[in-house]
């Protein structure tokens, strides 16, 4: 489980994160839902120990975040970021394989490779293994990045996955298979999975848990269907009822 509470984080006078506390489920799918400017991202770097708060406190399986050391913490969660810009002529096996770094002693074992190809099997991007990753569509490169940080903590129990917009330039139907693996991902390993997200009707179906930012604070949080509701949606997006409903 993971545990933030109550972490302040600001930019100059601006407040980013006020007051927070949540909590992460392990073996469940969080979503983090707001719009633009509400906080996700901070708050998913508070989490996964990128960006550490200017006061409260944040644990990991009852221990305080900023114990762990960053080769330890590498082998226990793995981060998706928004955009990770990579222009070196790395082929995609090449960089999958970069995500079992934190297992890695000298070189790469046969168990690490075989870890990469299931990876890349579980996105559909096993066929991409030969290619220059630059030169791969944003769809392609998304699909791979997730392999990568999959492979990170590929086996690992009870390990700790944050994906900020994993989906964004995906067609529909990766969507949903990348949703259907990642909630898979979350049973069976008993992962804890934070996901920032945009699209209501996809949270609602694959995810388990949701907190609903607005401001920098926490306007619900909960059992999925409980937090996205017709009301709160309507109150924290500020969009009309007749939006929610076909005309």
């Amino acid at each position: 489980m993971i545990t933030a509470n109550k972490i302040n984080y600001a930019i100059g006078d601006t407040p980013i994160l006020d007051e927070l506390s949540v909590a992460l489920q392990p073996g469940s799918v969080t979503a983090i839902l707001g719009p633009n400017g509400a906080g996700k991202s901070t708050l998913m770097k508070c989490l996964c120990g990128t960006l550490q708060p200017q006061s409260g406190s944040i644990n990991i399986a009852g221990t305080d975040l900023q114990t762990y050391s960053l080769p330890e913490l590498s082998r226990r969660r793995a981060v998706l970021s928004q955009s990770t810009a990579i222009n070196f002529p790395f082929t995609v096996l090449e960089l999958v394989l970069m995500g079992r770094n934190p297992h890695v002693n000298r070189r790469e074992s046969v168990e690490d490779n075989q870890i990469a190809q299931e990876a890349l099997d579980s996105v559909d991007a096993w066929s991409l293994k030969n290619r220059i990753f630059p030169t791969l569509s944003g769809g392609e490169q998304q699909r791979v990045q997730l392999a990568r940080v999959l492979a990170q903590i590929w086996g690992q129990k009870q390990a700790y996955l944050f994906l900020d917009e994993p989906t964004a330039a995906l067609d529909l139907k990766h969507q949903h298979q990348i949703f259907k693996l990642i909630r898979k991902f979350s049973r069976s390993q008993g992962m804890t999975v934070c996901v920032i997200i945009h699209d209501p009707h996809l949270a609602q179906r694959y995810c388990d848990q949701a907190i609903l930012m607005h401001n920098g604070k926490v306007f619900a949080a909960g059992l999925i269907d409980d937090v996205l509701s017709p009301d709160n949606i309507q109150r924290v997006f500020e969009i009309p009822p007749d939006w929610l409903t076909r005309s």
